[in-house]
């Protein structure tokens, strides 16, 4: 009795190991694949922070920036900025005023992966056109020259046009539902056949920046909302 029992146990055990599985690897792990759809964004409105803050500061240009941008295709947004500027200077050897309005258009690449369909997160690099068209007026210039003397002269007010391209690198944070913080670095480059040709060169152009520096670096830091 106890030598059948004990052989029926030991029956038991061999049944329940297959015969077919014996000395097999793992099954192969799924490819990880991404399963966030993508759905296009709102239009998001934006508005630059540090040009009123820079206007309380001596030699620096009154003006505000605007923006839009929208999601035409995944990942690349399309982006209009516009604003306008006023500079005045009052110098000992002149006085000087300028001011005008400026339009950006360019397109936006968002290399940061997505963790939401809608999320609006971006870290980007981007192009820019930019284009101004301002005056400009010099009052009270002197002239200094050994030879001639002083020459007390002016520049009568003047409309000028400028054109430039600029590279981008910056960021877009979500800090509440729908409401964004951000920030670019910007490098703006004039174009041939702006004012660079002109003979009265401006010392700024509105939306680009001091037109003795080449190229040009600029910084933004705006809050967006996104509808």
């Amino acid at each position: 009795m106890l030598l059948f029992c004990g052989g029926l146990s030991a029956q038991d055990t061999t049944a329940t190991v297959p015969a077919d599985t014996a000395g097999t690897s793992e099954p192969p792990k799924p490819r990880r694949i991404d399963t966030i759809p993508w759905e296009r964004s709102g239009l998001r409105v934006g508005i630059d922070l540090l040009k009123p803050i820079l206007s309380f500061v001596n030699n620096q240009p009154q003006g505000a920036e605007f923006s839009l941008d929208y999601e035409v295709k995944k990942n690349y947004f399309a982006v209009l900025e516009a604003g306008w500027q006023q500079l005045e200077l009052d110098e000992v050897r002149y006085n000087y005023t300028t001011k005008g309005m400026f339009t950006r258009l360019g397109v936006d690449y968002n290399f940061m992966k997505r963790r939401q369909p809608l999320s609006g997160e971006m870290a980007f690099v981007g192009i820019r056109y930019g284009f101004s068209s301002f005056s400009l007026q010099a009052d009270s210039v002197l002239l200094t020259e050994k030879y001639w003397g002083d020459l007390l002269t002016s520049v009568p007010k003047t409309t000028l046009q400028g054109h430039w391209a600029e590279l981008l690198l910056g960021v877009k944070a979500e800090i509440s539902e729908n409401l964004f913080l951000g920030w670019t670095i910007r490098a703006g480059f004039l174009v041939a056949g702006g004012v660079t040709k002109r003979e009265v060169v401006p010392i700024r152009v509105p939306g680009y920046g001091r037109t003795e520096k080449k190229p040009v670096f600029g910084f933004t830091y705006s809050v967006y909302y996104r509808f």
